[in-house]
């Protein structure tokens, strides 16, 4: 029972820490949609060509919608005519930041640090949509919109209760409604996207603080391709958002593991999960998954090893229960957190009752 408390109030000190940081980042998110809506982005992809692969992945990178929720918008692109390197852009580009996460990250990580995931989301996507385009020729993929396009419903995608959502916001016209579209989206709509993925790196964060060593990284994988190796490992199954990875990458940074392992897990772990990876397949086909997981993983290694040469100065504002979070701002900001997450499940189980026969 002793260990049990310890860690809830490990828990709870990292929620104190983390709390500020990401209800700002979800109510700049919210700003963010009333000017760049997933309408406006089909609008301007309906193409096949290298600017369309440009334009896609600088849509994707500020967009605040998880590996979960790109989906339906990727799949809404594609009906609309976007080419398969434009798909393949905005799909690998747009989970990895966003500009939640970036608010999260320089917080946490440094800014430096925030600026190098953007600009490795965008290389990334840009590289992904090229390869794409030359890999797999127009209309080698077709897509009609019909059933199994790609589109988890709510039973199958189970890491969000409203990916479909994300795609259907309203552009409120008064200032007063531009206001309460921004709190509803930033909390109902994407809050609603992001809850269980933010919950399980919150808590996965916590593990890690409160169980792992402090030498443990450092003591078992001595070699630093074993440290990048582990970081692929456990960041592509890993169902986590760009914003609720920051919890887990600071909590391996103070464990031990390197700036450039971090980096990795940071870039693979919101990119590439089943859903993400299913959808891949359903719209570009068995080299579209070959060329998503390549350019991911191979980005990632490289980022590694170019943040580790280069030898960083990292900001670690996460190290474990340290005190430094016992401001009042801190604790209120924890509890709405919870509150929010407590709604979201109650929301979530009262949907699923209601479905039973």
């Amino acid at each position: 029972m002793g260990l049990i408390i310890e860690f809830v109030k490990e828990f709870y000190e990292l929620l104190c820490m983390m709390a500020p940081y990401l209800l700002f980042g979800f109510v700049m998110s919210g700003v963010v949609s009333l000017f760049v809506s997933p309408e406006k982005i089909r609008k301007h992809l309906g193409g096949n060509s290298f600017v369309h692969v440009i334009k896609a992945a600088l849509f994707g990178v500020p967009l605040p919608l998880c590996s979960c929720s790109v989906i339906p918008v990727a799949a809404g692109l594609k009906r609309s005519g976007a080419g398969n390197g434009a798909v393949c852009a905005f799909l690998i580009s747009t989970p990895q930041t966003g500009v939640d996460s970036f608010v999260v990250t320089g917080s946490f990580l440094g800014w430096f640090f925030a600026g190098v995931r953007v600009v490795l989301a965008f290389i990334s996507g840009v590289l992904g949509g090229v390869i794409t385009n030359r890999a797999i020729p127009v209309g080698t993929v077709p897509y009609n919109g019909a059933a199994g396009d790609g589109v988890p419903d709510k039973k199958e995608c189970g890491h969000c209760c409203s990916c479909e959502s994300s795609a259907e916001k309203q552009q409120p016209e008064k200032w007063m409604q531009k206001v309460i579209g921004v709190f509803r989206y930033s909390f109902g709509t994407l809050f609603n996207d992001m809850a269980g993925s933010l919950a399980v790196g919150l808590f996965v964060a916590a593990l890690i603080g409160f169980f792992v060593p402090a030498d443990f990284f450092t003591g078992y994988f001595t070699r630093q391709w074993q440290v990048f190796l582990l970081m692929l490992v456990i960041g592509l199954p890993l169902y986590v958002c760009s914003t609720a990875s920051v919890a887990v990458a600071a909590s391996l940074l103070a464990k031990g593991v390197s700036p450039g392992g971090v980096l990795i897990f940071l870039i693979v772990g919101p990119a590439a999960n089943g859903a993400t990876l299913g959808a891949v397949w359903k719209l570009l086909g068995t080299r579209g998954i070959a060329v998503y997981l390549g350019v991911v993983s191979v980005m990632a290694i490289l980022a590694g090893y170019l943040i580790d040469w280069m030898k960083i100065p990292m900001l670690v504002r996460f190290s474990g229960t340290d005190g430094h979070s016992d401001g009042f701002f801190s604790h209120l900001s924890a509890w709405i957190l919870i509150l929010l997450l407590c709604k979201t499940a109650y929301l979530r189980i009262a949907k699923n009752k209601s479905r039973l026969p």
